[in-house]
């Protein structure tokens, strides 16, 4: 103790990342899959036993454009996931693993873990990620683990589970504290805290699909228009029951994807144990903003923000098409919201 390793942040590795993080044993998102499929599979037997073969038609087209829309869309969003990432393009990050906790160490930041606060942890033939939420997640390369290190890792991902339900543990830091520790800064020119809430983790993922992701409004537009199809088709057919069917499709599918979004945003948030007792301060300066808090830091030149989104009560500064920093208006001066103002319309 400790087990040291490093690893390099390529395209190569966020391509293996996106796939374990969003897809690989994510149930929710598997089990949704598998419904999708099964119910159109229905229709398609149906459509043969009654002849209905409009029916037939419409649903072998969605069967078989489903899946090559549905890898489409996750190839591209990998490569801009990727590119919307300069921070880190090409850095090298070196993890050391104690009895009871982990440490991250990056050009742009550090991060101090607990094991009890990780949420779970998966490995694949080539690489262990360690889950700190639902959707985030550190990534190990096993080829560049000891062996001892890999046995380790295997045995705390058993223990994972004696962790679920227990209280967080991050470090009990107060935003006092965190402030007291900046006073020495004379560089700063502005700082706030940063908070998020349920609500926030809501709002900001429907901002990312309505900006950074409209290919699904574009998929979900594609499959209503389908089901429009069909229930207009259902005139010429003179078929009642595909006239119902396609409109239950019509209501059902956006509901049971109003449903999904909401139950990935609480869990998202609920899987986040470090949420729970974080304490975070954001700072500005001429060159760059750093959040400190008490799980660790991170660091971006103004240059290397994606993009930065603005509510009526929220700054969302994204480092990456999907990971942001959250402001809130009320823990600003006016000053601070005048600056984000002009910032946001730079980085734009």
């Amino acid at each position: 103790m400790p087990y040291k390793t490093e690893v390099k942040y390529t395209y190569e590795e966020a391509r293996k990342a996106f796939w374990a993080t969003q897809f690989y044993k994510n149930k929710a998102g598997i089990a949704a899959a598998i419904v999708a499929v099964a119910i159109v599979i229905g229709f398609i037997i149906n459509g043969i036993v009654t002849n209905n073969y409009e029916n037939v038609v419409i649903f072998s087209l969605v069967l078989i454009f489903y899946p090559i829309l549905t890898y489409i869309f996750a190839s591209k969003r990998v490569k801009k996931n990727y590119e919307s990432y300069k921070m880190i393009h090409g850095n090298t990050f070196s993890y050391a693993f104690y009895e009871d906790y982990m440490e991250s160490e990056g050009e742009k930041g550090t991060s101090k873990i607990q094991y009890r606060d990780l949420y779970k942890i998966v490995e694949t033939k080539t690489n262990i990620y360690l889950f700190i939420s639902s959707g985030q997640a550190f990534f190990i390369v096993k080829s560049d683990c000891s062996n001892e290190l890999i046995a380790f890792l295997q045995k705390l991902k058993k223990e994972i589970g004696n962790y679920k339900n227990s209280k967080a543990t991050s470090e009990a830091v107060d935003y006092e504290q965190l402030t007291s520790s900046l006073e020495s800064r004379t560089d700063i020119l502005h700082k706030a805290r940063v908070e998020w809430g349920l609500n926030e983790i809501k709002d900001f993922n429907w901002l990312l699909i309505k900006n950074e992701h409209k290919s699904l409004i574009y998929i979900l537009v594609l499959v209503e228009v389908m089901f429009f199809a069909a229930f207009a088709m259902s005139f010429l057919a003179h078929s009642m029951r595909l006239a119902v069917e396609s409109i239950l499709l019509v209501i059902a599918v956006p509901l049971l994807l109003y449903i999904l979004f909401n139950f990935r945003c609480r869990k998202n948030y609920e899987s986040n144990k470090m949420l729970r007792n974080f304490a975070a301060i954001i700072t500005f300066d001429n060159e760059k903003l750093e959040q400190i808090s008490n799980v660790g830091s991170l660091k971006a030149n103004y240059d290397e923000i994606y993009r930065i989104f603005e509510t009526d009560n929220n700054f969302y500064i994204l480092v990456s098409d999907n990971q942001a920093i959250n402001v809130r208006k009320a823990n600003c001066s006016n000053e601070m919201v005048a600056f984000l103002k002009e910032l946001k319309a730079k980085v734009a």
